[in-house]
This record gives structure tokens, sequence and C-alpha cells, in this order.
């Protein structure tokens, strides 16, 4: 013969009905492919021929059909809901933003905050569709579910999700970069008496042998340094004869590492999780590589973890795999998250307590504005009143609070509550405006502070007046 003909490719489409009752089929279809082997080319030279033979399993057109119309209407109904609470977000931020009227920031926000809502509510569909075909998918012993003919809505939604979710990302990156914070200071002026008005007798502070005296003594402190806090430092000076102040007392400063510490330590809890991303990818890549539950991607009906070599591996899926690696992620991330808040910060270390309770060892609070109207606040103002003491005074302070002899850390007197959200007036913000706006511009200040005046000096000027107005603001005192 010139020639030998030989199917190539052997092709079997199985097209379920539009019937009720599921599991009744189309007659199958065959297709086949032929090619030639021609005497004068292939004959006797040993040529390999590649042959191929495949089973597809398709849905009717109306059931797509059925199938698409159900997924936009789960995405039409989940972007509705999206876009409602959007709207409940953008409402409680202008009420804490004091936007009264609507204007341009406000449409804004509501598309920012739509979008974020938007791309989750596509993940969500997204993932329980795929779940559900992975699930229902794989227990059929007989003809019930097909895959949809296509994946790539799955990979349109997905984009459309990773789009919308990064300008969320950036909306959210620029809120957090334009909320102001400022370290509260507690700490009363330190005054050191002249050494040849005092006799070294009488220099007891940390001397007193029973801890009721002690307590009477920061009692005593808190009730003077209060007094002269109460009043402008132009006051308190004019109050004191000049040798008085020369002779009995000298100012000689607080320092400021504590507040640089602070400072440092809320650096550090910023990027503070839950969970850990490390463990989290480790834990993937262990189940769906080594344990290999990728091979449950299968497009076949098989839920076979460990595949048979001799047996025919049918291509995976990205329905199947978006179900595995959404639902892995998940687990795996609740599991941390519980481990985290039931044992780890129990009893091992929690940070932002551990935060909280470091702003009241040094005697630091933390005023954070969100919004105009709106913050978050933490009471560091140590129950003892001082801070800035050496060893044996610091650990007798904390010995006096592990007593209960000292007051409570909370603003009020019987609470121990020291973090809290805010409502603010809005006077607070415009006051607060107004004090921090010579920092904004140095130049236009030298008038006001002095042609000598250097922007160290301002910089300390501002530094102590918001102090003082916020310390007067949170111990309700007439500013």
């Amino acid at each position: 013969p010139q020639l030998v003909r030989y199917a190539s490719n052997i092709e079997i489409k199985v097209t379920s009905q539009d019937s009720v009752t599921d599991g009744q089929i189309y007659p199958p279809i065959i297709k086949i492919d032929y090619s030639n082997l021609y005497a004068t080319n292939d004959y006797g030279k040993g040529k390999q021929v590649q042959i191929t033979f495949s089973v597809t399993y398709s849905s009717s057109i109306a059931k797509q059909a059925a199938f698409d119309q159900a997924l936009r209407i789960a995405m039409g109904c989940m972007s509705t809901l999206a876009a409602c609470y959007a709207m409940i977000r953008t409402w409680i931020w202008s009420r804490r933003a004091g936007v009264l009227r609507l204007d341009a920031m406000l449409v804004i926000k509501l598309i920012l905050f739509a979008a974020g809502n938007i791309s989750n509510a596509f993940l969500i569909v997204i993932y329980f569709v795929s779940v559900y075909f992975l699930v229902f998918y794989k227990v059929q012993s007989v003809y019930l579910i097909n895959l949809p003919n296509s994946d790539e809505f799955i990979v349109i939604y997905i984009a459309i999700a990773f789009a919308l979710k990064c300008i969320d990302l950036i909306h959210l990156i620029a809120v957090q970069c334009t909320m102001d914070m400022f370290l509260i200071d507690w700490e009363p002026p330190k005054f050191n008496r002249n050494v040849n008005n005092v006799n070294p007798s009488s220099n007891t502070d940390i001397q007193l042998s029973s801890r009721s005296q002690s307590l009477r003594k920061y009692n005593m402190i808190n009730d003077v340094t209060d007094d002269l806090e109460a009043r402008p430092k132009k006051e308190l000076r004019s109050s004191l004869p000049p040798s008085s102040i020369s002779n009995q007392m000298e100012d000689t400063g607080i320092s400021v590492w504590r507040i640089i510490y602070v400072a440092n330590e809320w650096n550090e809890i910023q990027t503070y999780r839950k969970t850990s991303c490390l463990i989290t990818i480790a834990c993937v890549l262990i189940l769906m590589q080594v344990i290999g539950l990728e091979n449950l991607a299968s497009s076949d009906a098989k839920s076979n973890v460990v595949l048979n070599s001799y047996e025919y591996q049918s291509p995976q899926s990205r329905i199947f795999r978006i179900a595995l690696i959404l639902s892995i992620f998940s687990v795996i991330g609740i599991i941390q998250w519980l481990f985290s808040i039931t044992l780890w910060e129990r009893c091992f270390s929690d940070k932002l307590r551990s935060f909280a309770d470091l702003c009241s060892v040094a005697n630091v609070s933390v005023f954070l504005f969100a919004q105009s109207n709106f913050g978050y606040y933490i009471h560091g103002h140590s129950p003892t009143g001082r801070s800035d003491v050496d060893l044996g005074g610091i650990t007798q302070m904390l010995s006096i609070e592990n007593e209960g002899i000292a007051p409570k850390r909370g603003i009020t007197p019987d609470s121990n509550d020291h973090t809290y959200r805010m409502a603010l007036p809005s006077g607070l913000r415009q006051t607060f405006n107004r004090l921090y706006t010579p920092l904004l511009n140095l130049t236009l200040n030298t008038d006001k502070y002095g042609k000598h005046a250097s922007p160290q000096a301002i910089t300390n000027e501002v530094y102590h007046n918001i102090n003082r107005y916020l310390k007067r603001f949170i111990s309700r005192v007439s500013l």
C-alpha cells in the first residue's frame, strides 16, 4: 500500500440533557481525527506515532445559560449588600470627620469604601461557587453535576476583585498616613533642692520603710504637681519670689527617652498580626505539594491524594484549585487566630496589652486622631504619678501597684480600662490644629516667637502647649 491511515485522536463528547430528571445524557458523539503514514517516507524507519483518547463532559446550552444567570444574580445581590454597607461606612465616616453636607470628598469616600466591599463580595461568591463544584462533583457516583464549559469567569472576577482590592489597600494606607498621633507626657516637673539648704539626713524619698508612707508621699507629689500644671508657667514663676526659685528649687527638666521608647514600640506593633504569613504559606505548600492535596483539583470525579503513575491523569481545573487554596488559607488562618487569642496571648505574650502596660509604666499616653471628631486613646498616666525615677523607685512603685494600694490605671479612679475610642468635639481638633500650625511653616512665625527663635525652640514650645492642652482635656480641667 502507498499509505496507512490511522486514528490519531479519538474524543467522546458527553452532553447532559435539559430534562428535569438528573443523570440523563444525549447520545455520545465520537469525534475521530485521522493521520497518514506514507510508504515512501515513513515505512521501514521506525517512526513513532502519537494517539490520544479523551472523554469530555459538557453542559447543554440551556444549563450553561442557567448557571451564568444564577452567577450574575449572586454577584448582583452581594454587590448590592456591599454598596449598602459602603453607604453605612460613609455615613459613619461623615459623622466622625464632621462633614455635614454632601461634597466631593464624601462621594470619593463612598466610591473607595464600595471598591473594597465589592472586591470582598466577588471573592466570597467565587469561593462558594468553587467549593460547591468541588464537593458535589467529587462525591457523585453517577453523572449528575458537570463543570461549567469554561472557567474564564473565574479569571475575570478574580482580576476585577484584585484591582478593586488594590484601590482599597491604597486608600487604607492613605488613611493611616494622614492620622495624627500625639504622645502625652504626664511626668510632673522634677525639682532638686539646693544642697546648701537641705539637711542630708532628710533626703528620704526612696528610703521610706513603710509602703503606706511612700503612698502618702506619691499622693502629696500628685497634689502638688497637679496644682503646678493647672497654672501657666509664667503664673507659677510670678507667684514665687525670684530668690525663692533660685535658692530653694531649680528645674532640671524631664528625660525624653520614655517618649522615644514608646514611639519606637508603637512603630514596631504597627505591623503586628495575629497570623504569620510565613507559617501560612509554608503550611499551604506542605499541604498542596508534599501531602498532595493539589491532586484533588483534577477535572475527573476521582478524589485520590496519591496518584498512580500508570493511570491517566486528567488536567487540573481552575475552579477546584481556587476552592482548595482559599479553603486551606482560611482554615490555617482561623487556626492561627484561635491559637493566638486562646493560648499564646494568655500564656506567653500579648504585644498590644504589653504596649498599654508600657505606656502606664512610662507615664505616657497615646492620643490618636483618626478623624476630626473621632480617635483612639491609651491612658498611660501612671497610678503613682511618676516614672522618671531610678531602679529602686520604679521597683517600689510597681510593688505598690501590685499590692493594690495605688489607684487604678483608668481615667476614673474605680476603673482599670485604659484603652478607649473617643467621640471628640469639633473644637478640640480646631484648637489642636491652631496649636500645631506654627510647626507647618516656621519662617512665618519668627515675629511671634522672636527674631532669634530657633526652629528647635519653636518645636519645643509647640509640644509643651499641645501636651498641656491635651492633659487638661483628659483630666476634665477647664480649658
